[in-house]
């Protein structure tokens, strides 16, 4: 599962239906792999509480200056707009 954020914890509705999702394939015996992009470090205890839902977790931090430079970019690209935030070309 790929997600744009890190979903937990709860504080915006696209990190509720994403921690929902991985609650249900969880429940219904899936193995869960995630990919989540992060513009903040990620406490343990929310790292903790997904990873009890998911065989495993990779979170791929996204610097300011990357986002900004990307949105700059973007305006002389063919891409969507806001799909430049979160292209980077080396991922930590």
């Amino acid at each position: 599962m790929i997600v744009s954020r890190f979903p937990y914890p709860l504080e915006k509705g696209d990190k509720l239906r994403a921690f929902q999702h991985l609650s249900y394939l969880n429940q219904a015996g899936h193995e869960v792999y995630l990919i989540a992009l992060s513009d903040e470090n990620v406490s343990e205890q929310s790292k903790a509480k997904i990873q009890s839902l998911c065989a495993s977790v990779q979170i791929i931090k996204l610097s300011f200056l990357n986002r900004v430079m990307n949105l700059v970019f973007s305006f002389f690209q063919w891409f969507a707009f806001t799909s430049w935030i979160f292209l980077q070309q080396k991922h930590s």
